[in-house]
């Protein structure tokens, strides 16, 4: 499946047990392309496979808990995320996240198959962050700046209150992005938060 011909999508979180959710991944205001299930609290021990939703249900990309964190780095917020080509089973690049600080906003790091830092995800609003941590105003949806460098390539929002996440890839227009990355970033946004 080529992601570069869906510059907007939507992620959906349906639970469907106490323990585990499925996505829904569309296109924006579309069909539904791509689907997933996982169980959140245990994303970390056994990842989880994106698929087609429509034809052969292909895997895309596989998003795996890394290895390398000590025991309980989820409970401190700190988490890293490993992303696979299903057809390839090559490296995609990988997702970390550093323990959070105390009213500052949420930053993930992108980094490449060699693990070279490349880019991030962040909050772009600091005082809706601070709101969101706080427990207020949660119907503002949270707003999130995906960069390569210095270039914005991306924008994530997510509604909370209906756990869904929009991935505008629509600013990348040279495709630095891979798009199979920026996707597996609103997935683990919508799964583990901030």
């Amino acid at each position: 499946m080529d992601l570069g011909i869906y510059p907007k999508l939507s992620i959906h979180k349906l639970m469907s047990g106490s323990n585990s959710a499925s996505l829904q991944i569309k296109v924006m205001n579309g069909p539904e392309i791509m689907v997933c299930k996982s169980e959140p609290h245990r994303l970390k021990e056994q990842g989880m496979t994106v698929f087609e939703a429509q034809g052969a249900k292909e895997p895309i990309i596989d998003i795996k808990g890394s290895d390398k964190l000590p025991f309980g780095a989820a409970r401190l917020g700190i988490f890293e995320f490993d992303v696979f080509d299903c057809s390839s089973k090559k490296k995609i690049g990988t997702l970390t996240r550093e323990a959070p600080k105390l009213f500052q906003r949420a930053v993930w790091y992108l980094e490449d198959a060699r693990g070279a830092e490349i880019g991030s995800v962040s909050e772009i609003n600091a005082v809706v962050a601070v709101l969101h941590e706080l427990g207020l105003f949660p119907i503002i949806p949270k707003a999130y700046d995906v960069r390569l460098g210095d270039n914005h390539v991306a924008k994530i929002s997510r509604m909370s209150m209906i756990d869904v996440i929009w991935l505008d890839l629509s600013d990348d227009l040279n495709g630095r992005l891979d798009r199979r990355l920026g996707l597996a970033a609103g997935i683990v946004l919508c799964l583990v938060g901030k």
